[in-house]
Protein backbone atom coordinates (compact mmCIF):
# COMPACT_ATOMS: atom_id res chain seq x y z
CA UNK A 1 0.00 0.00 0.00
CA UNK A 2 3.12 2.74 0.81
CA UNK A 3 5.01 1.62 -2.46
CA UNK A 4 7.73 -0.13 -0.99
CA UNK A 5 8.95 -3.99 -2.29
CA UNK A 6 8.89 -6.57 -1.19
CA UNK A 7 10.50 -10.00 -2.44
CA UNK A 8 7.82 -12.82 -1.64
CA UNK A 9 8.23 -16.33 -2.18
CA UNK A 10 5.70 -18.08 -4.35
CA UNK A 11 4.77 -22.19 -4.03
CA UNK A 12 2.35 -24.04 -5.92
CA UNK A 13 1.11 -27.41 -5.18
CA UNK A 14 -1.20 -29.61 -7.67
CA UNK A 15 -3.79 -31.08 -5.76
CA UNK A 16 -3.76 -34.51 -6.08
CA UNK A 17 -6.22 -36.29 -8.27
CA UNK A 18 -7.87 -33.01 -8.98
CA UNK A 19 -7.10 -29.89 -12.03
CA UNK A 20 -7.20 -27.95 -8.81
CA UNK A 21 -4.10 -26.42 -7.09
CA UNK A 22 -3.08 -24.23 -4.03
CA UNK A 23 -0.66 -21.54 -3.64
CA UNK A 24 1.28 -20.59 -0.87
CA UNK A 25 2.90 -17.02 -0.67
CA UNK A 26 5.40 -16.22 1.90
CA UNK A 27 7.76 -12.80 2.53
CA UNK A 28 11.08 -13.44 1.95
CA UNK A 29 12.31 -9.74 2.01
CA UNK A 30 14.27 -10.34 5.06
CA UNK A 31 15.88 -12.92 3.79
CA UNK A 32 17.22 -11.58 1.08
CA UNK A 33 18.15 -8.89 2.40
CA UNK A 34 20.38 -10.83 4.53
CA UNK A 35 21.59 -13.16 1.47
CA UNK A 36 22.59 -9.60 -0.61
CA UNK A 37 24.27 -8.32 2.43
CA UNK A 38 26.17 -11.31 2.47
CA UNK A 39 27.22 -11.25 -1.01
CA UNK A 40 28.10 -7.96 -0.35
CA UNK A 41 30.18 -8.93 2.77
CA UNK A 42 31.71 -11.66 0.59
CA UNK A 43 32.48 -9.55 -2.41
CA UNK A 44 33.86 -6.77 -0.14
CA UNK A 45 36.01 -9.52 1.41
CA UNK A 46 36.91 -10.83 -1.75
CA UNK A 47 38.36 -7.54 -2.98
CA UNK A 48 40.54 -7.16 0.10
CA UNK A 49 41.75 -10.46 -0.06
CA UNK A 50 43.06 -9.76 -3.60
CA UNK A 51 44.67 -6.49 -3.10
CA UNK A 52 46.42 -7.40 -0.17
CA UNK A 53 50.13 -6.49 1.08
CA UNK A 54 50.25 -10.13 1.87
CA UNK A 55 49.82 -13.02 -0.05
CA UNK A 56 47.03 -14.93 0.91
CA UNK A 57 46.58 -19.01 0.87
CA UNK A 58 43.91 -21.54 1.42
CA UNK A 59 45.01 -25.08 1.80
CA UNK A 60 42.52 -27.43 2.27
CA UNK A 61 43.10 -31.53 2.02
CA UNK A 62 46.71 -30.26 2.47
CA UNK A 63 46.83 -28.76 -1.24
CA UNK A 64 46.60 -25.27 -2.24
CA UNK A 65 43.08 -24.31 -3.08
CA UNK A 66 43.41 -20.43 -3.32
CA UNK A 67 45.81 -17.56 -3.56
CA UNK A 68 45.76 -14.18 -4.09
CA UNK A 69 47.72 -12.56 -6.54
CA UNK A 70 50.52 -10.94 -4.03
CA UNK A 71 50.99 -14.61 -3.40
CA UNK A 72 51.81 -15.36 -7.09
CA UNK A 73 54.14 -12.48 -6.94
CA UNK A 74 55.82 -12.97 -3.40
CA UNK A 75 57.02 -16.62 -5.32
CA UNK A 76 57.00 -15.66 -8.86
CA UNK A 77 54.63 -17.65 -10.05
CA UNK A 78 52.07 -16.26 -13.28
CA UNK A 79 49.18 -18.29 -13.15
CA UNK A 80 47.26 -19.81 -9.92
CA UNK A 81 46.50 -23.02 -12.20
CA UNK A 82 50.24 -23.45 -11.49
CA UNK A 83 49.86 -23.66 -7.36
CA UNK A 84 46.30 -25.00 -7.42
CA UNK A 85 46.89 -28.31 -5.95
CA UNK A 86 49.85 -27.91 -5.08
CA UNK A 87 50.91 -29.29 -1.30
CA UNK A 88 51.36 -26.61 1.16
CA UNK A 89 55.14 -27.48 1.25
CA UNK A 90 56.06 -26.98 -2.27
CA UNK A 91 57.14 -23.10 -1.26
CA UNK A 92 59.08 -23.65 1.59
CA UNK A 93 62.63 -24.54 1.57
CA UNK A 94 63.71 -28.28 2.95
CA UNK A 95 65.05 -26.86 5.72
CA UNK A 96 62.03 -26.13 6.99
CA UNK A 97 59.30 -28.14 5.37
CA UNK A 98 59.00 -30.82 7.56
CA UNK A 99 58.06 -28.41 10.53
CA UNK A 100 55.84 -26.54 8.81
CA UNK A 101 54.27 -29.19 7.25
CA UNK A 102 53.77 -31.04 10.60
CA UNK A 103 52.16 -27.72 12.10
CA UNK A 104 49.82 -28.04 9.13
CA UNK A 105 49.09 -32.04 10.16
CA UNK A 106 48.52 -30.84 13.70
CA UNK A 107 46.45 -27.82 13.18
CA UNK A 108 43.65 -30.04 11.46
CA UNK A 109 43.83 -32.51 14.22
CA UNK A 110 42.78 -29.15 16.46
CA UNK A 111 46.58 -29.63 18.22
CA UNK A 112 47.56 -26.41 19.49
CA UNK A 113 50.69 -25.09 17.37
CA UNK A 114 52.00 -22.07 16.59
CA UNK A 115 49.79 -19.35 14.87
CA UNK A 116 52.59 -17.49 13.56
CA UNK A 117 55.84 -17.89 12.72
CA UNK A 118 59.03 -17.41 10.07
CA UNK A 119 60.23 -20.24 7.52
CA UNK A 120 62.76 -19.98 4.26
CA UNK A 121 60.29 -20.07 1.23
CA UNK A 122 61.27 -20.86 -2.44
CA UNK A 123 60.74 -18.76 -5.54
CA UNK A 124 59.37 -20.57 -8.51
CA UNK A 125 63.33 -19.33 -9.73
CA UNK A 126 64.63 -21.24 -7.06
CA UNK A 127 65.50 -18.05 -5.62
CA UNK A 128 65.14 -17.90 -1.26
CA UNK A 129 63.33 -15.38 1.14
CA UNK A 130 62.56 -14.94 4.23
CA UNK A 131 58.39 -15.83 4.94
CA UNK A 132 56.39 -14.66 8.06
CA UNK A 133 53.13 -16.21 8.35
CA UNK A 134 50.08 -16.13 10.40
CA UNK A 135 47.97 -19.14 10.25
CA UNK A 136 44.52 -20.11 11.23
CA UNK A 137 41.87 -22.26 10.55
CA UNK A 138 38.58 -21.41 8.70
CA UNK A 139 35.17 -23.53 7.27
CA UNK A 140 35.60 -23.78 3.73
CA UNK A 141 33.50 -25.32 1.40
CA UNK A 142 31.94 -27.71 3.38
CA UNK A 143 35.07 -28.69 5.44
CA UNK A 144 37.77 -27.30 7.41
CA UNK A 145 40.81 -25.07 5.50
CA UNK A 146 44.07 -23.52 5.94
CA UNK A 147 44.02 -19.53 6.11
CA UNK A 148 47.67 -18.09 5.48
CA UNK A 149 48.77 -14.38 5.53
CA UNK A 150 52.42 -14.52 4.00
CA UNK A 151 54.67 -11.46 4.25
CA UNK A 152 57.63 -11.11 2.45
CA UNK A 153 60.33 -10.06 5.36
CA UNK A 154 63.65 -10.62 3.69
CA UNK A 155 64.81 -7.14 3.64
CA UNK A 156 63.71 -6.92 7.43
CA UNK A 157 65.73 -10.62 8.15
CA UNK A 158 68.80 -8.61 5.77
CA UNK A 159 68.42 -5.28 8.08
CA UNK A 160 68.96 -7.37 11.29
CA UNK A 161 71.46 -9.54 10.28
CA UNK A 162 73.51 -6.60 8.78
CA UNK A 163 72.57 -4.92 12.33
CA UNK A 164 73.85 -7.92 14.39
CA UNK A 165 76.90 -7.82 12.20
CA UNK A 166 77.47 -4.04 12.88
CA UNK A 167 76.67 -4.35 16.79
CA UNK A 168 79.12 -7.07 16.98
CA UNK A 169 82.04 -5.11 15.36
CA UNK A 170 81.24 -2.14 17.44
CA UNK A 171 80.97 -3.96 20.59
CA UNK A 172 84.42 -5.93 19.90
CA UNK A 173 86.29 -2.93 18.65
CA UNK A 174 89.51 -1.53 19.69
CA UNK A 175 88.31 1.91 19.98
CA UNK A 176 86.06 3.40 22.61
CA UNK A 177 82.73 3.40 21.20
CA UNK A 178 80.09 5.47 23.34
CA UNK A 179 76.74 6.73 22.68
CA UNK A 180 74.57 9.16 25.03
CA UNK A 181 71.76 11.01 25.33
CA UNK A 182 71.58 14.43 24.45
CA UNK A 183 72.82 16.07 27.95
CA UNK A 184 75.46 13.53 28.24
CA UNK A 185 73.90 10.15 29.66
CA UNK A 186 75.59 7.28 28.68
CA UNK A 187 73.49 4.78 27.26
CA UNK A 188 75.55 2.11 25.61
CA UNK A 189 79.94 1.46 26.02
CA UNK A 190 81.21 -1.22 24.65
CA UNK A 191 83.74 -3.84 25.72
CA UNK A 192 86.83 -1.28 25.22
CA UNK A 193 85.17 1.37 26.49
CA UNK A 194 84.50 -0.14 29.79
CA UNK A 195 88.29 -1.22 30.07
CA UNK A 196 89.87 2.11 29.47
CA UNK A 197 87.12 3.99 31.44
CA UNK A 198 87.15 1.55 34.38
CA UNK A 199 83.29 0.85 34.25
CA UNK A 200 80.96 -2.54 34.20
CA UNK A 201 77.35 -2.90 32.81
CA UNK A 202 76.03 -1.77 35.58
CA UNK A 203 77.73 1.75 35.88
CA UNK A 204 76.96 2.67 31.99
CA UNK A 205 73.36 4.00 32.21
CA UNK A 206 74.87 5.89 35.68
CA UNK A 207 77.63 7.72 33.86
CA UNK A 208 77.33 10.64 32.05
CA UNK A 209 80.45 12.14 30.04
CA UNK A 210 81.43 14.70 32.04
CA UNK A 211 82.06 12.23 34.39
CA UNK A 212 85.00 10.84 32.45
CA UNK A 213 86.31 13.97 31.80
CA UNK A 214 89.71 14.99 33.77
CA UNK A 215 88.98 18.43 35.14
CA UNK A 216 91.54 20.29 33.28
CA UNK A 217 90.04 19.73 30.19
CA UNK A 218 86.11 20.70 31.37
CA UNK A 219 86.15 24.02 30.30
CA UNK A 220 87.31 22.58 26.15
CA UNK A 221 84.33 20.26 26.49
CA UNK A 222 81.71 23.24 27.09
CA UNK A 223 83.17 26.01 25.33
CA UNK A 224 84.73 23.73 22.49
CA UNK A 225 83.23 20.18 21.73
CA UNK A 226 79.48 21.03 22.74
CA UNK A 227 79.53 24.05 20.87
CA UNK A 228 80.48 22.46 17.84
CA UNK A 229 78.60 19.56 18.27
CA UNK A 230 75.14 21.53 18.47
CA UNK A 231 76.23 24.15 15.23
CA UNK A 232 78.08 21.95 13.07
CA UNK A 233 77.03 18.14 14.11
CA UNK A 234 80.20 17.05 14.87
CA UNK A 235 83.70 17.60 16.64
CA UNK A 236 86.92 15.93 16.06
CA UNK A 237 90.42 16.43 17.97
CA UNK A 238 92.24 15.49 21.19
CA UNK A 239 91.12 14.99 24.21
CA UNK A 240 92.01 12.58 27.96
CA UNK A 241 89.67 10.30 29.57
CA UNK A 242 90.13 9.61 33.06
CA UNK A 243 89.27 5.98 34.26
CA UNK A 244 87.05 5.99 37.28
CA UNK A 245 88.66 3.22 39.08
CA UNK A 246 91.99 4.33 39.05
CA UNK A 247 92.03 7.70 37.99
CA UNK A 248 94.79 7.00 35.22
CA UNK A 249 94.51 9.26 32.26
CA UNK A 250 94.23 7.80 28.60
CA UNK A 251 95.18 10.43 25.46
CA UNK A 252 92.51 9.79 23.16
CA UNK A 253 91.53 10.95 19.17
CA UNK A 254 87.95 11.70 19.57
CA UNK A 255 85.60 12.00 16.70
CA UNK A 256 82.11 12.88 18.35
CA UNK A 257 78.40 13.39 16.51
CA UNK A 258 74.87 13.44 16.46
CA UNK A 259 72.70 10.44 15.54
CA UNK A 260 69.30 9.98 15.13
CA UNK A 261 66.96 8.21 17.77
CA UNK A 262 66.33 4.41 16.32
CA UNK A 263 63.33 4.57 18.29
CA UNK A 264 61.62 7.26 16.54
CA UNK A 265 62.51 10.08 19.65
CA UNK A 266 63.02 13.53 17.71
CA UNK A 267 65.98 14.34 20.31
CA UNK A 268 69.23 12.87 18.44
CA UNK A 269 72.07 11.16 20.64
CA UNK A 270 75.46 11.60 20.97
CA UNK A 271 77.76 9.10 19.46
CA UNK A 272 81.31 8.97 20.26
CA UNK A 273 84.61 7.30 18.79
CA UNK A 274 87.79 7.89 21.01
CA UNK A 275 91.16 5.64 19.72
CA UNK A 276 93.69 5.51 22.15
CA UNK A 277 96.85 7.66 21.15
CA UNK A 278 99.31 7.07 24.67
CA UNK A 279 101.63 5.07 22.14
CA UNK A 280 101.75 7.62 19.90
CA UNK A 281 102.10 10.53 22.40
CA UNK A 282 104.55 9.09 23.71
CA UNK A 283 106.41 8.38 20.77
CA UNK A 284 106.06 12.28 19.68
CA UNK A 285 107.41 13.11 22.81
CA UNK A 286 110.58 10.92 22.85
CA UNK A 287 110.82 12.64 19.56
CA UNK A 288 110.09 16.17 20.70
CA UNK A 289 112.67 15.49 23.23
CA UNK A 290 115.35 13.86 20.77
CA UNK A 291 114.92 16.75 18.89
CA UNK A 292 115.64 19.42 21.78
CA UNK A 293 118.43 17.36 23.16
CA UNK A 294 119.85 17.49 19.28
CA UNK A 295 119.53 21.13 18.46
CA UNK A 296 120.34 21.85 21.85
CA UNK A 297 124.09 19.53 21.14
CA UNK A 298 123.95 21.16 17.77
CA UNK A 299 124.47 25.05 18.73
CA UNK A 300 127.15 23.37 21.65
CA UNK A 301 129.07 22.29 18.71
CA UNK A 302 128.48 25.07 16.52
CA UNK A 303 130.28 27.38 18.85
CA UNK A 304 132.98 24.78 19.85
CA UNK A 305 133.62 24.95 16.33
CA UNK A 306 133.51 28.36 16.00
CA UNK A 307 136.16 28.96 18.91
CA UNK A 308 138.28 26.61 17.70
CA UNK A 309 138.37 28.27 13.95
CA UNK A 310 138.99 31.90 15.42
CA UNK A 311 141.95 30.61 17.73
CA UNK A 312 143.64 28.80 14.95
CA UNK A 313 143.22 32.10 12.20
CA UNK A 314 145.96 34.58 13.22
CA UNK A 315 144.58 37.90 12.08
CA UNK A 316 141.82 36.59 14.70
CA UNK A 317 144.29 35.42 17.27
CA UNK A 318 145.89 38.49 17.09
CA UNK A 319 142.94 40.54 17.30
CA UNK A 320 141.74 38.42 20.21
CA UNK A 321 144.99 39.44 21.63
CA UNK A 322 144.81 43.04 21.27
Amino acid sequence: RDGTVRFIELIIDIVKGTSQSVASLRDITGRKRVEDNLRASEERYRTAIENSNDGVSIVQGLAHVYVNQRFLDMFGYDDRNEVYGQPPYFNIHPDDRERVTTYAIRRLKGDDVPRQYQFKGIRKDGTQLACEVSVTTIPYDGGTAILAYLRDITERKTAEEETRRLASVIRHSKELVNIATSDGMMIFLNDAGKTMLGMSDDDVSKTTIMDVIPDHLREKVLNEVLPSITEKGHWEGELQCRNRLTGSLTDVHATTYRIADPDGDTTPLLANISVDITDQKRVEEDLRQTLDSLRTNMEKTVQVLVLTAESRDPCTAGHQRR
